[in-house]
């Protein structure tokens, strides 16, 4: 017996309606900012990968001769302490810069994790009046999951990713330094 669908079963249509549209629309606004962010990421990027490049190298010279100049100095000046908040003040900024980017990184690769948390798999079912709105919603996360695990891409060029690992590496690398001029200068 094929009849019209009772006031019930209109109700519950109707929610599931209103529900896609509200999944639709969320996800949209959603993808559209991170979509924002990455566009303004990805215009200033060449402008930092080359700052984040000439920061780093000229952070671990600085570090070293700083610290090798004051080593020799035989008693403490003005001038000795100017040196030492000149050097402070250059690893503070690089460290500074590489948190920064950290947290870039992990705000981008939360959006992800944020997604893939939800309660996906008992919110979203597979209607058949709604499967193109369900595959649509499917693929744009899986979009947003995809692009949201990616590196940012502040990698100097290519040469590493300037992050707080890289900042603890630089260190080591002026102290490195910092013995060779010590030994042979």
């Amino acid at each position: 017996m094929d009849s019209e669908p009772g006031p019930i079963q209109r109700q519950s249509a109707s929610k599931k309606y209103y529900f896609w549209l509200y999944v639709q629309e969320e996800l949209g606004k959603c993808i559209k900012l991170h979509i924002e962010f990455l566009a303004k990421k990805n215009t200033i990027k060449p402008l930092l990968n080359a700052n984040f490049l000439i920061i780093y190298y000229s952070t671990a010279v600085i570090l070293a001769s700083g610290v090798a100049h004051m080593s020799q100095m035989q008693t403490v000046t003005l001038y000795s302490l100017q040196i030492l908040g000149h050097v402070l003040y250059v690893a503070f900024e690089c460290a500074t810069l590489t948190r920064m980017v950290n947290l870039m990184t992990e705000a981008n690769e939360s959006i992800g994790w944020e997604l893939y948390n939800l309660d996906w798999p008992k919110t979203l079912e597979c209607d058949k009046q709604f499967r193109e709105d369900y595959r649509s919603v499917r693929q744009a996360v899986l979009t947003v999951l995809e692009v949201a695990q990616q590196p940012l891409g502040l990698n100097c060029f290519g040469f590493f990713e300037f992050t707080q690992d890289r900042f603890w590496e630089l260190l080591n690398m002026a102290y490195n330094f910092y013995t060779f001029l010590r030994n042979f200068v």
